[in-house]
C-alpha cells in the first residue's frame, strides 16, 4: 500500500520488499528500511552494543530502560521515524534512525566497532540524505559530533563547522531540493532491494 512520508512525495510502503534483511555474499553490504512492526528488534540490537558506542550515540550513559522509552516514543509517532539497517553477511552492522519534524530531519547513526572504516557509514548517510531530500526536508540536524566519527566525516565532506551547544556539538545542514537525479537514485536503491535476491540465488 502506498503512503505519504513527508510533504510532496508519495512513495510505496517498502515493508513488502524489505521486511527481512537479505544475506549477501562475503564483503557485500546491503541496506533496508526496518518496518515499524520490527522496531523492537532495533531496540534489542541497541541493548547489545557496548557502553562506549551507546554513550557516543546517546550522549549519556544509557540503560535498557532508556532504549525502551525511545522505542515506545517512536511507535507512538510512527510517521515521524524511520530506521535504516546496514547488513553484512546476514548480520546487522549499522543503523541510522531518521527522526522527522518538517521541515527538519535528524539522523542518529551507529556502526559497530568491528565494522568501522569499511564505508558503511558513508553508504547509510548517502541513502538517508537522498531519502530526506526527496521528501523535501530542508534542514538536517546532527548531534554528538565530537565522538561520532561518521558524522565528523560528513561535516568534513561538506565543510560544515559544528557549534557547541551546552557541552555538545551539533551541526545544521541545509539540504538541497530534490531533482530528477535524486529521484532516480532512490529508484535504484529500491530496485536493488527487489532484484538482489534473484542475483544472489542465480
Amino acid at each position: 500500500m502506498g503512503k505519504f512520508i513527508g510533504p510532496g512525495l508519495r512513495v510505496e510502503d517498502l515493508s513488502s520488499s524489505t521486511a527481512n534483511p537479505i544475506s549477501p555474499p562475503a564483503k557485500v553490504i546491503s541496506t533496508f528500511f526496518l518496518p515499524s512492526s520490527r522496531w523492537v528488534e532495533y531496540g534489542a540490537w541497541l541493548k547489545k552494543l557496548d557502553s562506549e558506542t551507546l554513550f557516543d550515540y546517546f550522549g549519556l550513559i544509557t540503560q535498557d530502560a532508556v532504549i525502551d522509552v525511545q522505542i515506545d516514543k517512536m511507535i507512538q509517532a510512527i510517521e515521524q521515524h524511520h530506521v535504516l539497517i546496514a547488513v553484512k553477511n546476514g548480520q546487522w552492522v549499522g543503523t541510522t534512525h531518521i527522526a522527522t519534524n518538517f521541515p527538519d530531519v535528524e539522523f542518529g547513526l551507529i556502526v559497530i566497532k568491528e565494522n568501522r572504516q569499511q564505508g558503511i557509514a558513508s553508504l547509510m548517510l548517502d541513502e538517508c540524505l537522498n531519502f530526506a531530500r526527496n521528501r523535501r526536508f530542508k534542514f538536517l540536524y546532527m548531534h554528538c559530533i565530537q565522538k561520532n566519527v561518521a558524522i565528523q566525516q560528513l561535516c568534513n565532506k561538506y565543510n560544515l563547522i559544528p557549534r557547541n551547544v551546552m557541552g555538545d556539538s551539533e551541526v545544521k545542514f541545509k539540504l538541497d531540493p530534490p531533482n530528477f537525479q535524486s529521484y532516480l537514485k532512490e529508484l535504484r536503491f529500491r530496485q536493488w532491494r527487489i532484484f538482489q535476491p534473484m542475483l544472489l540465488n542465480a
